[in-house]
């Protein structure tokens, strides 16, 4: 059978029992969309696949939805993801405008060694894309995150030790 835009999607045939709303209708969405012919995947395939990033996406309290991504729909890139997001609120002072986590998000996230994710996720090295990117007026701030990827990459264990500054020392759990 070949799927096309308008072709209704039979849940019974492609999800499971367990499987979410939100999961269906995000995944539902991307199919109608012919994610799965373009990635030449049959739908069971690509939901297979779905659930498979769905169910390695964690969530919490406030980051608690989540939302599927397949870039090769915009034709730009071959990356296919799974992003959780949180509702924010809205702050106005005399400063201006400011975009929040909600107020009673007291959750320490550990700093985001970024350009390890880069290397476990992407192709190439982060430092040609952030000059491929780079715009004169906002030099400083590619400049800063090139130079943390240098950091990064010459300070292999700098998260661990940052941690332990916060919160002790690590203890190995030993192999049961």
């Amino acid at each position: 059978m070949k799927w096309k835009e308008t072709t209704p999607i039979p849940p019974n045939e492609l999800f499971i029992a367990a499987d979410s709303p939100a999961f269906r209708e995000s995944v539902a969405l991307l199919l109608m969309r012919g994610a799965a012919n373009m990635r030449s995947l049959s739908p069971l395939d690509y939901v297979h696949r779905c659930r498979r990033l769905w169910e390695k996406t964690k969530t919490d309290k406030f980051y608690s939805r989540k939302i599927l991504f397949d870039e090769i729909l915009s034709g730009n890139a071959d990356e296919f993801y799974c992003a959780t997001f949180a509702e924010i609120h809205v702050e106005t002072d005399a400063t201006g405008t400011h975009w929040k986590e909600p107020k009673d998000y007291n959750a320490r996230r550990k700093p985001l060694d970024w350009p390890r994710f880069w290397k476990d996720f992407y192709r190439g090295t982060p430092v040609d894309k952030l000059r491929e990117l780079r715009v004169a007026n906002f030099a400083k701030y590619y400049d800063n995150a090139i130079d943390f990827v240098h950091y990064s990459e010459t300070n292999r264990d700098w998260l661990n030790g940052e941690l332990e500054k916060l919160i002790g020392t690590f203890t190995k759990a030993k192999p049961v």
